[in-house]
Parts: structure tokens; sequence; C-alpha cells
């Protein structure tokens, strides 16, 4: 049995005995509202619920502790609740707890010890949540998401205290089954990857956000199973050299990173599986090749390569000679001014890559 409820405006609060009617309800599903700010006690007879979605729920400040004895809860959506302050300090207790969304609680100030109990877990949301580098007694520290084994997915904000702040070890080694990363690092500080973040074996997609380092680490190419890589707002960042040696990395995203001026491809023989390559809003960039061979491709670069986009490049002016060349070469993205101000090297380039050439509408 499921429920998704519309709730008018003009009501603050759950009837606590509309729930106890419910008793066999698997799916809830409270739809926004900016006015109900309060979920009744009455809330824990629902003990078969395995969904329940509370999203946008914006004037709710904290959740009954009676949340935490629904015993098939699986899934629980707290996305957009805005003024949430506070989580169950109890919600250790749901043992089949698999996904957590906290995503734009930025008004969450706790983060309970209990959640280390959640051993379930497996995907957590929690952009909206800064949690510290800082000491434990701050309460949102980013210890307290240490040795959540199970977890597949986990996006979350970090920010630091000084600018020589960094994740320190001993806390991204413990997620062994980790596949999706999304890390957003305050602008403010300087974070550094600790090394053990080297043991998750198992990632498929990392993104990192604000990081102030002018590389990737070395030892990303130890990521066998790693295919998508996205790069945001990374403005300290001067090259790319490690991802070239990612050996299944098929999808490279690049945007908002205002220091990178060259991306350097075709310096090696990397990027040997790279499908998609994105570019966009490099303010600096002015080359997407290399020094080597004076910057020449041919058949070998980029084997794979399908897909090129670029957008807001405004000093791309050249593309790298030979890249007509590149055997998989099938669509490139530009906007129409970006496009027409490429020069080119030769008429036999220029024929072959604008049958590509596919205006990127925004």
């Amino acid at each position: 049995m499921s429920l998704i409820l519309s709730v008018d405006d003009s009501i603050e609060k759950v009837p606590p005995g509309f729930l106890v009617t419910l008793t066999s309800l698997k799916v809830l599903h409270l739809q926004r509202s900016s006015t109900i700010n309060s979920i009744p006690s009455s809330v824990r007879q629902l003990k078969q619920l395995e969904f329940l979605s509370l999203r946008g729920l914006q004037s709710i400040q904290d959740l009954p502790e009676e949340i935490c004895d629904l015993p098939s809860l699986q899934f629980l959506d707290l996305g957009g609740c805005g003024r949430l302050q506070s989580l169950p300090s109890k919600i250790g207790k749901l043992k089949n707890l698999k996904h957590l969304n906290l995503n734009g609680c930025n008004e969450l100030k706790v983060i309970p010890h209990e959640m280390s109990h959640l051993t379930s877990l497996t995907t957590l949301h929690a952009f909206g949540v800064a949690l510290s580098v800082a000491a434990e007694s701050e309460g949102r520290s980013i210890w307290r998401l240490k040795g959540f084994r199970n977890l597949t997915m986990l996006a979350i904000k970090v920010k630091g205290t000084t600018v020589s702040s960094g994740i320190e070890e001993g806390i991204m080694g413990t997620w062994l089954n980790m596949r999706h990363l999304l890390l957003e690092f305050e602008s403010d500080v300087m974070l550094d990857l600790p090394h053990d973040m080297k043991k998750m074996s198992k990632l498929q997609l990392f993104s990192m956000q604000g990081y102030r380092g002018s590389r990737p680490p070395d030892y990303i190419c130890n990521f066998q199973h790693l295919e998508d890589i996205t790069l945001v707002s990374c403005h300290q960042l001067r090259e790319l050299s490690p991802l070239e040696r990612v050996p299944n990395l098929k999808a490279l995203r690049v945007t908002y990173c205002s220091g990178l001026k060259e991306l350097g491809i075709g310096n090696s023989s990397g990027f040997v599986m790279l499908d998609r390559l994105f570019l966009a809003a490099l303010n600096d960039l002015e080359s997407i090749g290399g020094a080597l061979n004076n910057g020449v491709w041919n058949e070998s670069t980029l084997p794979r390569l399908r897909i090129l986009a670029i957008y807001g490049c405004p000093k791309l002016k050249r593309l790298p000679v030979g890249m007509d060349k590149l055997p998989k070469l099938s669509k490139i993205l530009a906007l129409k001014d970006q496009w027409n101000q490429i020069i080119w090297e030769d008429d036999v380039m220029k024929i072959g890559l604008q049958r590509l050439y596919k205006e990127w509408k925004v």
C-alpha cells in the first residue's frame, strides 16, 4: 500500500490519528509543504513502512524519535528540509535503512554518533551538511562517517578550519565498497585527499568540487574500475596528467577550473578508453593538446573518443592538428560563436571536423 499526500499550505501538522489507520502502509510520501512543522509520534505505528519521503517540508526543524521505531524502513528522504536542525538521537536503530537523503539540509547542526550503527546504509546524500575536518566535539565531524563499510554512494560537502586542513587518514579507507563518490570542498580552505582513499578499489564515479590541489592525486590511476570523473571549480588545478593513466576512464568533465590553461592530451599514450570529453567555462584554456610532437595528434591519440563538447572557453582558438584523424570521433558540440572563432591549420582538417560539428544550444 502506497500513499502520496499533497498537503494544503494552511495545514501545519499531520493529524496524529491519521497515521494510526494506515498500519499496512509501505510507502508514504508527503509532498512539498512550506507549513508542516512536525510529524506525529503515531508514525511509529507504520511497522511495515519501507519508504518515507518528507522531501521539501521547509518548516520542519526536528523529527520525532518514534521514526526510529520503524523496523522495515529502507529509504528516508529528507532532501530540501532546509530548516531541519537535528536527526533523531536513536537513528542507529534503523538497522534496515539503506538510503538516506540529507541534500539541502543546510541547518543540520549535529550528526548523531548513532549514525555509525546504520550498518545497512549504502547511499548517503549530504551535500547540504558541511561536515568538518575539525574536532569531533563540533558534532558534524567527518569522523562520524567512519566505518560505513557498506556505502556504495556518498555525496558530501566538507569544510576545514585552516588553510592547511586536510581529510585525515583512517576515514575514506573504510569505505571499501564505494562506487560513486561526490566531494564538495568549501572554496576558502586547502583540503588534501588522504592516501587511504586508494583502498576504494571498486570506485566507478568520482566528482570533486572546490579541490585546491594543482593536480589530481597520482594514486587515482590505480582505480581499475573508475569510468567517470567530474572536476568543478578546482581553481588551483594546473594539469590533469594523473588522469591519463586511469585505465578504464570513459567520461571526463572539467568545468569552471579557471587556472587550467592546457589539458596536455597527446603528451603520452593516455586516455585510451576515453569516450566523452566535456569542457565548459574554462576561461583561460588555450590548448587541448600538449607540447609533445608539437601538439600533433594521430590515430593513436584518444583512440575511442566519440564526443567532444566545448562551452565557454573563449581563449581556445585552435584545435590540435590531426584531430580529424581520430578514428571514433563522431560529434563535436560547441556554441556557434565558439566554433566560428577557431583558427584552422589547413582546409583538410577544417572540412573533416566541420561535418562532425553540432551546435550546442543552451
